[in-house]
């Protein structure tokens, strides 16, 4: 999913997965050097925006620790823009990553890793990740939701014995429940920033929610782990669904935005249907009938 400079979201090939690449990913290795993100003052950049979860065995500090983003041996810091931190248990992040528009390899698919910058060691995630660049040169971001971001770990050579025969399971089957918990949280937040009151508001959760499924929904291409397997397959579409009908019940209502609670039954109501024809949302039956109760009289 990508952006146009205007900040229209367009469907394009940057998440076409059909040509991506599936081979195994090879085991991380430490990056050697950091590529500062300097440019000449005016210089045309190009925005990559990363939503995930981080695995908790990172144990990220946000006042040491940096997000880095791994690209064979050298590495890149990114910016957070928002953190979720140690009191709730979860590292729910938002970062962005500034490029000189003339370093990008328009029509490339680029590969990469993500990992944690700590001050004497640094620790890369076991999975290998690829996008497609969008050929397109109008395109200046990218918003990537990225989903569950694992810590690499050592395998005891009884587990990697045991991996090589098919008798234990694969990686993807072990992170299977932590990618499914970071779809949430990722889902939520973008609800939790949504005020349906306000046209601006729900056109931008549209665009994040187009980006939230078409990154998710090729998380099973665009991802590898070193034991050939991938990521589950992410319903996004049906996810979006079930959580619009949840908001025109207003249930739990512990669990909505402060925006959707204060919101009248006929600016939600609207706002919801705005949402589901920009998507081509099918609500089902049950949720068309929620819709128009709120909107009836």
């Amino acid at each position: 999913m990508v952006v146009s400079a205007g900040g229209e979201a367009k469907r394009q090939a940057a998440m076409d997965t059909s040509e991506a690449p599936r081979e195994p990913s090879e085991p991380p290795q430490t990056p050697r050097r950091q590529t500062p993100m300097t440019s000449p003052p005016g210089a045309p950049m190009f925005t990559f925006h990363v939503y995930a979860l981080l695995d908790r065995k990172f144990r990220f500090n946000r006042e040491l620790d940096q997000l880095i983003l791994v690209y064979g041996d050298e590495y890149f810091v990114l910016h957070l823009t928002h953190f979720t931190g140690e009191k709730q248990g979860l590292y729910l992040v938002e970062a962005k990553l500034l490029v000189e528009e003339k370093l990008m390899m328009r029509g490339q698919w680029f590969s990469y890793r993500f990992g944690i910058k700590q001050r004497q060691k640094h620790i890369i995630e076991f999975a290998s990740r690829h996008i497609l660049i969008p050929p397109n040169q109008n395109i200046k971001e990218l918003h990537i939701y990225e989903g569950f971001i694992g810590r690499q770990e050592e395998r005891s050579l009884w587990k990697s014995s045991l991996q090589l025969v098919g008798l234990n399971k694969s990686k993807a089957d072990e992170v299977s429940n932590d990618w499914h918990l970071s779809v949430k949280h990722l889902l939520c937040r973008i609800f939790q920033k949504w005020s349906p009151a306000e046209k601006l508001s729900t056109d931008n959760l549209c665009n994040d929610l187009i980006h939230f499924s078409d990154s998710l929904g090729s998380a099973d291409t665009r991802v590898v782990y070193p034991d050939r397997s991938h990521p589950p397959t992410i319903m996004a579409s049906e996810l979006i669904t079930e959580t619009l009908i949840r908001i025109l019940r207003r249930e739990p209502k512990e669990e909505m935005p402060d925006g959707v609670r204060e919101a009248s039954p006929l600016v939600l109501g609207l706002s919801v249907f705005m949402i589901a024809r920009k998507l081509s949302v099918d609500l089902g039956v049950k949720g068309w009938a929620e819709l128009c109760l709120l909107l009836s009289p």
